[in-house]
């Protein structure tokens, strides 16, 4: 068990990390099940689609926030017009 400091509640006793779940992590969860599911609820171009998107978001992240994901928290309509201008500006004619 943990050890009480001073009587004031605070515990030595360290709890595991919170896994904190990013954005390419959920597109990639997304991604494999959409895989899974050629032929019956999504096409094969679409999933290739996917695919690149992800590809772009992670390069976008890497260029304009040096870092290799976000945490789901981050993830906020600044980011998404990040992406968007990333998309067309990088990308161009891609979209």
């Amino acid at each position: 068990g943990g050890v009480e400091i001073g009587g004031a509640g605070i515990s030595t006793e360290q709890s595991p990390p919170k896994q904190v779940r990013t954005i390419l992590q959920v597109i990639h969860e997304h991604n494999e099940e959409a895989e899974k599911l050629i032929g019956k609820d999504f096409v094969k171009i679409t999933v290739r689609r996917y695919g690149l998107m992800k590809r772009y978001l992670c390069e976008m992240i890497k260029e304009k926030y040096d870092v290799p994901d976000l945490p789901l928290s981050d993830f906020t309509g600044n980011v998404i017009r990040a992406y968007e201008v990333y998309l067309k500006t990088e990308k161009c004619g891609l979209w």
